[in-house]
């Protein structure tokens, strides 16, 4: 009996472990062999799924594959995939931690053919759109560890028939010693890699493996983005015809031995030539070139501290319809806490200085007949000392070309919340520029006239409040109706002292208004809006 005991709970043991061993020695497999199948296919937008050998070790948790092809939906001739072998090393916290946990994995043959069309477009298209509503307002990265990445001998191939577009990306060879949202146990013991060929161009980067960090340096001297992007699968609003980039960047691998890993980045990136068309191929954005200098943008911490950015020469050409009726925005009762869920999720940012130099913006109202277009050139930015931080301020000095004068601006801006102290100089603004819109408005049209204003704003977002103090002065205005009457000519009208509160209720005062016609003038004091008003009737 007394043996009986002891045999029944070693029997027990002895079972459960047959079945432990059995289920991952048999029922991984299967269960891997059953995902290629049914699983792979559909996610990747392939068909025809096989695999070679397939085996799992239950006592050490490492996983090998072998020989696995995808075939193309929509190019069948095509492998949209093959993988020549497959190792990986499973933690077991990948149980408890509900999340993927590999201490190294090893990918050899890797090659995938992408293929690019409105069929396969379509459905990426219509993936991104049913993402869950509430991925965006996700409070961080997602749970993963991964450590001692290798990849060799692998290859990425995009053909873009319709954009006339074939990129090979060969020879790759990559290598990362850990990338985790993970406090990990993970060991790190191979140096930081990237190695491979775009059209036969190489880009090589190499590291090194110092205790908790590796570092690697990357180089890349003008690629051609804009080919890439013409030969990916995706269909983008705009075409971009031309753009290269280039950088010079410091990648840091942190592996503390407690806490979570992560990626941090410093150097330069640039980018020259850009051309962007419209969907009818007219020009919409053209960038001589731009470039940022990077002091720290930290993965994990969603952290990013930028040294400098400047923009040389950029040009916005745009289409739109000012008098298109507008649809009401549909609201929900849960859009105060999707706000608050994206503002918590935020990256933290800051910009030691920006600059724009040379710009120009062109608008185009198409709802007008003829359609009217209004030009701002010669912009010109200067502005320091800005972040995300709560009630953080900084200055800027702005200029621009408009309506044949010149505008100036200059002050302090915090960004949370928003808010603007500046001085702001307008010379000789020509009215005559703003009659398309003027007709349609009033039926009126302001034949002569310029307009020149020196002022101060104070300005913030959270009580919307705005005040305003400045002179306004008015030269050479001539007024028409439609048919071309002359409803009123002045030579000069002149506001100074003008000091607006508020628009709601209107708050306004002006010391002095002087109007010239060519026949008299009149000069009279006023302190409130509807004394301005009667002046301006007499």
């Amino acid at each position: 009996m007394a043996g009986s005991k002891v045999l029944k709970p070693v029997a027990g043991v002895v079972i459960l472990v047959g079945l432990y061993a059995a289920a991952g020695y048999i029922g991984v497999p299967a269960g891997v062999r059953w995902a290629v199948s049914n699983v792979v296919p559909d996610a990747l937008g392939g068909r025809d799924a096989t695999v070679g050998d397939v085996s799992f070790n239950p006592w050490n948790w490492s996983l090998e594959i072998n020989d696995l092809a995808i075939k193309s939906a929509h190019a069948p001739k095509n492998n949209l995939l093959t993988l020549k072998h497959l190792s990986a090393d499973l933690s077991g916290s990948t149980l408890t931690e509900m999340a993927p946990i590999v201490e190294s994995i090893t990918v050899d043959g890797f090659n995938m053919h992408l293929t690019a069309n409105e069929a396969n477009n379509k459905e990426a298209k219509e993936a991104v759109e049913k993402a869950p509503a509430d991925a965006s307002t996700s409070s961080g990265l997602p749970a993963f560890s991964l450590a001692n990445v290798r990849v060799t001998n692998s290859s990425v191939r995009l053909t873009n028939a319709q954009n006339g577009a074939d990129v090979k990306i060969t020879d790759i060879d990559f290598a990362l010693p850990i990338l985790s949202t993970l406090p990990s146990s993970s060991k790190a013991s191979i140096n930081p890699k990237l190695s491979l060929k775009v059209d036969g161009t190489p880009i090589n980067a190499e590291g090194t493996l110092k205790g908790e960090t590796a570092t690697m340096a990357v180089k890349i001297d003008k690629l051609n983005v804009a080919k890439l992007l013409k030969a990916a699968p995706v269909t983008l609003p705009v075409a971009v015809e031309k753009a290269s980039a280039s950088c010079d960047l410091h990648v840091s691998f942190d592996m503390p031995k407690s806490g979570i890993s992560g990626i941090k980045v410093s150097g330069t990136a640039s980018a020259s030539d850009l051309d962007v068309r419209d969907a009818k191929n007219k020009p919409f954005v053209s960038v001589k070139s731009a470039s940022i200098d990077l002091k720290n943008v930290d993965v994990s911490a969603q952290k990013a501290e930028v040294n400098s950015v400047k923009i040389v020469q950029p040009s916005i050409k745009l289409a739109i319809a000012s008098q298109a009726k507008s649809t009401p925005a549909k609201t929900s009762g849960s859009a105060s806490s999707t706000s608050e869920a994206s503002s918590d999720a935020a990256w933290k940012w800051s910009v030691g200085s920006a600059q724009i130099s040379n710009g120009s913006v062109q608008v185009t109202d198409t709802s007008l007949k003829p359609a009217a277009t209004l030009s701002v050139s010669a912009i010109n930015l200067d502005a320091k000392g800005f972040s995300s931080d709560k009630g953080k301020t900084g200055t800027y000095s702005a200029s621009a070309n408009v309506a044949q004068g010149k505008l100036s601006s200059a002050g302090k801006l915090s960004i949370l919340p928003l808010a603007v102290n500046a001085t702001t100089d307008v010379k000789n603004l020509h009215f005559s520029t703003f009659n398309p819109w003027i007709k349609a408005l009033a039926g009126a049209q302001l034949t002569k006239g310029t307009a020149c204003l020196l002022y101060t704003s104070d300005a913030a977002d959270e009580k919307l409040a705005l005040k305003w103090n400045g002179d306004l002065a008015v030269a050479n205005l001539e007024a028409k109706n439609a048919a071309g009457k002359t409803l009123m000519t002045w030579t000069q009208a002149k506001a100074t002292g003008v000091d607006l509160q508020s628009l709601d209720p209107v708050n306004i005062a002006v010391k002095n208004l002087t109007v010239k016609e060519p026949a008299k003038q009149v000069t009279k004091n006023v302190s409130k809006a509807a004394g301005l008003i009667g002046a301006i009737a007499a």
